[in-house]
């Protein structure tokens, strides 16, 4: 009997070290993900800046369009919205 708990004590410890080394090497792997989405948004927003820098009026024609965009898109969302609970509450 005394065997068999050394033995499951073993195997669960095995187990253990190997969930733990697993943990460590995801979080390694997780840093690292990081690092590189923290390089990857600086390069973005460096290019965007010398975009916005080069050409400062295609870069506010296109801010304005989007907002435009947005606008509308919140706007018909509201309405829908605004039509969908008048329909309910009758």
């Amino acid at each position: 009997m005394e065997n068999e708990m050394n033995a499951a004590r073993e195997n669960i410890h095995k187990g253990l070290d190997i969930i733990l080394n697993r943990a460590e090497v995801l979080g390694e792997e997780g840093m690292t993900a990081l690092y590189n989405a923290k390089r990857g948004a600086a390069a973005v927003r460096d290019d965007i800046g010398y975009y916005i820098y080069r050409k400062p009026e295609t870069a506010i024609l296109v801010a304005a369009g989007i907002g435009i965009i947005a606008g509308l898109l919140i706007g018909a969302v509201q309405a829908n919205r605004k039509h969908f609970f008048s329909i309910r509450l009758q």
